[in-house]
């Protein structure tokens, strides 16, 4: 956490994270960003038949993580700038690409798990609302707007959902704006491999 800013320190501790002594990646002005923090989840639940998650508690992990900085996230995306720590569970990205103890946290192991986040009644339309609030930015890049690498992993999740969705158009919208169209090569690659495609 950033030095000074005890109230969120005292709501991750009280919400089961600790530090993990990482620091966070720099900002574009040369400013450290948050220490990272992590959650130990246990035992991951089992999927059923259809492939969809039989425990929505699975899912709880982001809902947790997104309670204390959801509204901060998407005033940051309106703005066209983002300037704090969140963006391993507000844009998850496929298991495999991220290496950090929290981004393997809040990986989505699968489609199955990517289409269960869409269908979650707080995550799915979370997730649109900030693509759509991405769509609104104008004469900004996604790395003017959220900084390296975060604008690999947008492009990572954008790719993931855009697969996972029924409906893909605000995602394909995204990739579309910010990527040329292009989904990225290194998610396609372990979509597959994931298990439910």
């Amino acid at each position: 956490m950033v030095e000074g800013n005890e109230n969120a320190w005292t709501l991750y501790r009280r919400n089961g994270f600790r530090d993990t002594g990482e620091l966070g990646d720099l900002l574009p002005d040369g400013v450290r960003r948050e220490r990272i923090m992590t959650k130990d989840l246990g035992e991951r639940p089992v999927r059923g038949e259809e492939g969809i998650m039989d425990k929505q508690a699975d899912l709880e992990r982001f809902v947790s993580a997104q309670a204390a900085v959801y509204d901060r996230a998407l005033t940051e995306l309106r703005a066209g700038a983002k300037r704090s720590h969140w963006m391993w569970f507000v844009f998850p990205q496929i298991a495999g690409l991220g290496l950090s103890p929290t981004a393997r946290t809040y990986a989505i192991r699968d489609l199955a798990e990517a289409r269960a986040y869409l269908a979650h009644p707080v995550l799915g339309p979370r997730l649109t609302e900030c693509s759509q609030a991405l769509l609104a930015v104008e004469g900004r890049t996604a790395r003017e707007i959220l900084g390296h690498p975060d604008d690999l992993k947008l492009r990572s999740s954008m790719t993931l959902f855009a697969r996972a969705a029924d409906d893909a158009a605000v995602f394909q919208a995204v990739l579309d704006k910010y990527y040329g169209g292009e989904p990225d090569p290194a998610t396609l690659e372990r979509i597959p491999a994931s298990g439910s495609a």
